[in-house]
């Protein structure tokens, strides 16, 4: 593997990165091109994507020099690249097709094709001299444009058809990748004075799309493969307050501290860790542990760690009790919070792992009882309170906006002045909801036995509440006072009367973690969508 040079201080990978932006090259440009609803949902030639060209205007394939044809594997169409610029960017740098080098001259130019080969980008084939490859993968992720290494999805240049190596940068188009991505705090909520690290960095696509808006961001990974292409998307996306650092977890920054860490572990069960991007340990959380147990080393109060990846229930010890346990003498200064997408049992998730294209095998650890994947949040106290330690069934639709509600709403929950306040305010219940009324038959008669209230978005809840709950909810209009609803739900014989205000407050703000109900300033994002 080819391994990109330092950017060139003369302002060489500005040029290109100019270059890129009047050829369309970015999210917009290719997804538009593509006809995708998103980035993400990018696949390959090789992946069996359709070809971009429009039918009728698709050549027919070439061999190359050495009879390798310049058509992409599998029973796709023939990949051969399109006449304009954007489309060819595309087949090289995304697909990693090969093409012949007097058309890539023809459509990139002169000047293109030096600021390419120049950045280390575009190379000749190692066996074909009349054609040319991508050295690296590029491609748009949001408003920035990521580097990594080859694949075997879109094998570039390389002479092992994109064999991933020990230390390969692995792709930030990838479906953990997103998920990852989709739950980064909203960097409009970062203070421009915050100290951002971005820990088993990769290739630095979290930093880099949170630098706008801080002070500093760190790029922090153990190889050099990983600080070279973390370097070069820095400058490539003309971010100056970004630095990289070299080391093992937390001792690539020493003593520093941060306002938010965020990272993306390897978490791949391995019984030997072959692969630095993905394996980690039997169990797969070596990294995690790492990472969590440094928390009270380097955040600051009111910090924030938000970890992606996947760790295990074990008997007896939940996930989020056995994060707590992670971070020491320091866990009464921390709230934990984990935001689950799925539950594994052990045979499936490992049964699962050896599928993938660099799978292997490995032994359910003893004492694992699941293995959970989501989203775990650490967040420092400010203020001396009690902390929460919370577990949430999140939807497929929960993203960083749900995750921050989640943190705030539990947090709010155990001020004192909490219940005070709810009987002031004017909820609503959310769209989405959905109310099940039971009934039995008792003696001839059709009783009400209760009803359960439910959501499934962000977070999947259900709560049983007395059937006559049915009866005072839709009193929850956003325009009535909680204590306004409760004296009405007497009145109607709904509410028992003599109902303590403080008691119905609680049920309210029961209501409100759940996300049943919503109150103005602290509204949930949408059920759908």
């Amino acid at each position: 593997m080819s391994l990109l040079p330092p950017p060139e201080p003369g302002g060489g990978v500005a040029a290109l990165r100019r270059y890129l932006d009047e050829a369309g090259f970015a999210a917009k440009g290719v997804t538009e091109r593509l006809g995708l609803q998103s980035i993400f949902d990018f696949r390959t030639l090789r992946g069996r994507r359709e070809d971009m060209a429009p039918p009728g205007q698709r050549p027919a394939s070439r061999p190359s020099g050495d009879g390798l044809a310049s058509e992409p594997s599998g029973d796709g169409p023939a990949g051969q690249p399109p006449t304009d610029r954007l489309a060819l960017l595309i087949h090289l740098f995304m697909d990693g097709e090969v093409v012949l080098r007097e058309q890539a001259a023809e459509i990139l130019g002169k000047e293109g094709m030096g600021l390419l080969e120049a950045n280390g980008l575009l190379t000749g084939h190692p066996h074909d001299p009349g054609a040319v490859a991508a050295a690296a993968l590029l491609y748009p992720v949001g408003p920035i444009l990521i580097a990594s290494d080859v694949n075997e999805q879109a094998p570039g240049a390389s002479p092992d058809g994109g064999v991933l190596h020990p230390d390969s940068v692995y792709p930030a188009l990838t479906d953990a990748a997103r998920g990852f991505l989709r739950d980064l705090p909203d960097p409009r909520s970062i203070s421009p004075e915050a100290r951002v690290l971005d820990l088993c960095a990769g290739t630095g696509v979290a930093g880099l799309l949170l630098a706008p808006r801080a002070l500093e961001v760190v790029m922090a990974d153990l190889t050099e493969r990983c600080a070279r292409f973390a370097h070069f998307n820095a400058a490539l996306n003309g971010m100056e307050n970004v630095r990289v650092a070299r080391g093992d977890l937390w001792e690539a920054v020493g003593g520093e501290r941060f306002d938010l860490v965020v990272a993306h572990p390897p978490y791949r069960p391995a019984s030997n860790d072959r692969y630095i991007f993905r394996d980690a340990g039997p169990d797969g959380e070596r990294l995690l542990r790492g990472v969590v147990s440094g928390a009270p080393a380097h955040l600051n109060p009111g910090g924030l760690l938000y970890v992606r990846g996947t760790a295990v229930d074990r008997e007896g010890a939940p996930v989020e009790a056995r994060l707590r346990g992670l971070l020491g003498e320091a866990h009464e200064e921390f709230d934990v919070f984990a935001a689950v997408s799925a539950v594994h049992t052990p045979e499936a998730y490992l049964a699962r792992a050896a599928e993938g294209p660099v799978g292997e095998g490995s032994a359910a650890p003893v004492g694992v009882s699941a293995f959970v994947h989501g989203s775990f949040l650490i967040q420092r106290r400010v203020e001396e309170r009690t902390v929460a330690t919370v577990r949430r069934i999140r939807s497929p639709s929960a993203d960083g906006r749900a995750l921050a509600w989640m943190r705030q709403s539990e947090v709010a929950a155990l001020r004192p002045f909490a219940r005070k306040e709810i009987l002031r305010r004017s909820p609503r219940l959310r769209d989405g909801v959905e109310v099940e009324v039971r009934y039995r038959v008792e003696q001839g008669q059709l009783r009400n036995r209760g009803c359960r209230v439910g959501v499934d978005a962000p977070f999947r809840v259900a709560v049983d509440l007395p059937g006559s709950a049915s009866r005072f909810l839709p009193l929850f209009n956003g325009r009535r006072r909680t204590l306004r609803v409760l004296e009405e739900g007497v009145k109607q014989g709904s509410i028992p009367a003599g109902t303590p205000p403080e008691e119905f407050a609680g049920l309210v703000q029961a209501l409100l973690l759940a996300g049943i109900l919503e109150v103005e300033g602290a509204e949930l994002p949408p059920a759908e969508g």
